[in-house]
This record gives structure tokens, C-alpha cells and sequence, in this order.
């Protein structure tokens, strides 16, 4: 079945097949003529190609936090356990000390995900955002397994926060109640996640995944970036996606996964980068021409060497990252995620500073000039609109989007899930799914090279916004960006700048 099935080591499927056998044969060992083979292949199936292929992701998951709490981070640390309670080997040890410590950082990756509205962020085929399942089951294994603080204070926290609201007030999911008796100790509190970094980076060469946050709180600002390969179906077309909440969701994953894969909503829309807040390259001769990112597709990756081989599969990777003070910035080179005939390159840049001002840079080289870049920001509450510039506010905090460059550049706004001249909406159109997006280019001249420059400037209602100014020059090699607080500068290749600081007044 494991081959049968489209054997692919990252798909979520492909994690429960050797699991199981390496549970049967290790119970029937000593008892079954065929119990020794049974554990050789699924040893086998996870140290060559399993672990290798989570030791890629570093903790993350790319097919969202429903499939991949439920099934790949779950099933993965059972087999670990299985393995170790019966015949003696630490895998947990073995991947802490030679593998990156994938397994643990797992736990960290859910403590990240969730958002200051207690919501895991929802990327990918997610048909579930909730922490009263699936991350207990996980973070409690790894908790107790590393002995780590860390992940005790945050299994305690899930218990409390919905010990009232789960079936029978047990706090998890049906089905993980064993789970509590085997790891977890009331006697033995942990620490709370507010002692962790609040900014902080998985797979910058496979995920891609940037949280950057204000603290810990539900009042708190959130960030979400990603920018990484496509591993397989469960993941979306995504590349230099970026979302932000303040008090409420502000600029959003636009779209649902109800229906499935075969609606066309899915085709058309929730699969593809126009769904997110990502950069379109647009044919605008062509009514019809959404611009998105490349459509690809591999289901028989079944070894980590097939992954390896495969370059269609890259679509971006995180080429920059720095966190100092108050200034955390990337840069993320997602050039392949759009066909070659369309662009030379597209890198973007974040930059967050004092943790109220994000600075994208987008910096765009187009490989024929008959073609249009579009910057996409997705909202679910309808924006107000000034000159260049417009602004999302909910739940008393808004996010104020300033367009700096190019001079030229053109705000517009779209009906919600619109592609080319067709509307395809979910089965259950609703706000929190988006209401409308916004789109940023320029005019269609004989221009190949673009740098866009926004400001979006985080913060509550009763905050007057800034009025931040840009200036590019040297072909967007050098960009400088005033803010009331003081100037950020950047010089030299977008990727590899020379500089990049923030000078306070």
C-alpha cells in the first residue's frame, strides 16, 4: 500500500503505513515468523527517507496544521516512541544530536503557529484551526521525551484553555486521552512560551517560514511569512506570501478548502498564488491571464533522493535573515515559482521595525516588458482608500498600507475571489474567507525592472497612522525609507544587500 498509494515522503499518508507495521511487528516480535521484517522495512522507510524528508521541513509542515498536526507530526513521534520503549534505541537523541533537532522544533513550530487569537495560522489544504486537537497529541510526546520545560507549561496551558469547552472537559481531542496518562505529570509545571524569542525561522531551504510577533498576548501583533518549495498536493502555490493580525486578522489567506480539491473554487482560486498576498506577473493583453505562480505537480517523490533530483519542485527560498534589536528583516528569492518567459527575478524583502512598521521591498525583473507585476493584499473587512495608500481596521487595531514606489504605481481594488474576468467563490462565502483584495502595479511601459516600496504601518485604531516617504535610486540598489522614528537603508543587490540598518532619529 505504501508504494501503491503515490508513495510520497512528504505526503501525510505516507507517515501511518510504516508506523503501523513498525507497531505490529515489534508486538508480534518473538511470535510471528514475519515480525522481523516487518520492523527491518519500516526502520527502513523512516532513517532513509522520513527523517530526511523532516529534517528538510525543520519542524514545519507544509500542507497546513490540520494534515499535518493530525497525521505526519503525530504519527512520526509514535513510531519514534514505539521504537524506543521497545527495543532500547533513542531516535529522539539521535535526531536532537545529528538531524537539527527536527522532532523537537516540531513542538516549537505549533507554539509558534498560534495566532494571538488562539487560531493556528491557516495556510495550505487546513480544514482545521484549533488547538483543542491534534496539538496536545504532538507537544505532549515531544515534551516528554526531551523532559524539555518548554513544551510541559504549554500542554498545561492547552488542559486549562479547554478543559471547559472539549467533550467531557477532558481538553483534547477524543482518542489522545491516553496520551495524558503516558506524558503528562500535574506534579511537574513548566514554562511559560512567553520566555521564548518572539521572532524566529523554519526551513529557510525548504518551508520557508518566518513568525514575527510583539509578544505573547491577544493583544499582540502577528506576522506570517512563507516562501518555500512545493512539496506535494496538500500544499498551495504560495510563494512570498505574507499575513498580519492585530487584534483581529488583517491581511489574510484569502479562500477556503471546503469542497475539496475538486471545486472550483480550489482549481481556479485557493490553490494558486492569486489567493495570496504575493506578487501576480500579469499578461494584461489577456482578459483571462491571472499571472499566477506556476502550476506544478509530483506525487512519486518516493525517496529523499527523488526530492534532491527534482528541481521543478523549488519555488523560493529564505536567502536573508537577520534579527537584531528593533529591526528584524529577510530577503526571499522566489524567482521560480513564476514560468521563466514571464521573469528574470523577483526577490522581497521584509523588514519590522520597532514592531509597528513592516517595509516590503519587492524588486522585480521582468523577462519581457509586455508583462505587468501585481502586488496582492487580501483583506476580510472592507478597506477605506486614500491616495495611494488604504486601510483595513478590526477589532480596534488597523493595518495602514502606504504605496512609496514606483512613482507611477496604481492602487486598484477587486471583487473577492475574482480570477481573470470569472468569480469563484466557496461553498460558504463568508468575511473571515476575504471580502475583496487590493492590487499594486504600474503602467505597462517598456520598464523590465521594478521596486516597488510599502509601508504597512500595524497598530491600533487610536493611533494616528505615519506618513512614511521613500527614495530609490541606482535601479533599486539603493532605497532609503524615512519613518517618524528614524531611517531604514538598504544598499547594494536585493538579497544580498551590502547594508541594511535602521538609523533612529
Amino acid at each position: 500500500m505504501y508504494d501503491s498509494q503515490g508513495a510520497h515522503i512528504f505526503h501525510t499518508r505516507m507517515y501511518g503505513f510504516p508506523t503501523g507495521v513498525a507497531a505490529a511487528g515489534l508486538a508480534l516480535k518473538g511470535h510471528h515468523p514475519e515480525a522481523d521484517r516487518f520492523c527491518e522495512w519500516a526502520y527502513g522507510k523512516y532513517m532513509h527517507d522520513l527523517f530526511p524528508a523532516r529534517e528538510v521541513q525543520d519542524g514545519s509542515v507544509h500542507g497546513s496544521l490540520a494534515y499535518g498536526r493530525k497525521y505526519t507530526m503525530w504519527l512520526t513521534g509514535h513510531f519514534i516512541a514505539c521504537w524506543y520503549s521497545a527495543t532500547g534505541e533513542n531516535l529522539w537523541q539521535m535526531i536532537r544530536e545529528e538531524q537539527g533537532d527536527w522532532a523537537w522544533r516540531e513542538a516549537l513550530f505549533l507554539i509558534y503557529a498560534e495566532q494571538p487569537d488562539g487560531k493556528m495560522v491557516r495556510y495550505g489544504d487546513n480544514f482545521f484551526r484549533g488547538t483543542e486537537r491534534f496539538s496536545f497529541r504532538v507537544i505532549s510526546e515531544r515534551a516528554f521525551a526531551y523532559d524539555e520545560p518548554l513544551g510541559r507549561g504549554y500542554v498545561d496551558y492547552l488542559l486549562k484553555k479547554h478543559a471547559g469547552i472539549t467533550n467531557d472537559r477532558q481538553g483534547m481531542e477524543i482518542g489522545s486521552e491516553y496520551q495524558v496518562f503516558l506524558y503528562w505529570d500535574p506534579d511537574r509545571p513548566g514554562l511559560d512560551r512567553n520566555v521564548l524569542p518572539t521572532r524566529t525561522l523554519f526551513s529557510p531551504h525548504g518551508t520557508g517560514m518566518a513568525f514575527w510577533r510583539s509578544g505573547w498576548g491577544p493583544e499582540d501583533t502577528f506576522i506570517f511569512f512563507k516562501c518555500g518549495d512545493y512539496f506535494d498536493n496538500h500544499g498551495h502555490f504560495d510563494a512570498g506570501h505574507v499575513e498580519v493580525f492585530r487584534r483581529a486578522p488583517l491581511l489574510i489567506e484569502a479562500g477556503s478548502y471546503e469542497g475539496g480539491t475538486e471545486s472550483q473554487h480550489y482549481i481556479k482560486f485557493f490553490h494558486n498564488s492569486i489567493a495570496h498576498n504575493t506578487i501576480q506577473i500579469v499578461d494584461p493583453a489577456d482578459p483571462e491571464d491571472a499571472g499566477s505562480q506556476r502550476f506544478y505537480n509530483n506525487q512519486n517523490m518516493n525517496t529523499i533522493e527523488d526530492y534532491r533530483l527534482d528541481k521543478k519542485r523549488e519555488m523560493g527560498n529564505v536567502v536573508f535573515y537577520r534579527d537584531e534589536g528593533d529591526l528584524v528583516c529577510l530577503a526571499a528569492d522566489f524567482s521560480a515559482a513564476y514560468p521563466e518567459d514571464r521573469v528574470r527575478s523577483v526577490v522581497r524583502e521584509l523588514a519590522w521595525i520597532g514592531e509597528r512598521y513592516l517595509v516590503v521591498l519587492d524588486n522585480i525583473v521582468l523577462a519581457d516588458s509586455k508583462y505587468q507585476p501585481r502586488i496582492l493584499w487580501h483583506y476580510a473587512v472592507k478597506p477605506r482608500l486614500g491616495q495611494r495608500r488604504f486601510t483595513v481596521a478590526d477589532g480596534g487595531a488597523r493595518a495602514v498600507i502606504s504605496v512609496l514606489a514606483p512613482v507611477n504605481a496604481v492602487l486598484d481594488t477587486v471583487k473577492a475571489f475574482t480570477v481573470g474576468t470569472g468569480v469563484y467563490p466557496p461553498e460558504h462565502p463568508r468575511p473571515e474567507l476575504g471580502v475583496g483584495r487590493a492590487e499594486v502595479s504600474a503602467p505597462v511601459s517598456a520598464d523590465t525592472l521594478f521596486t516597488f516600496v510599502q509601508v504597512i504601518d500595524i497598530a491600533d485604531e487610536s493611533i494616528q497612522p505615519a506618513e512614511p516617504l521613500c527614495r530609490v535610486t541606482d535601479a533599486g540598489h539603493s532605497v532609503t525609507v524615512s519613518l517618524p522614528t528614524g531611517e531604514l537603508r538598504l544598499e547594494g543587490q536585493p538579497g544580498s544587500r551590502s547594508v541594511i540598518d535602521f538609523f533612529k532619529n
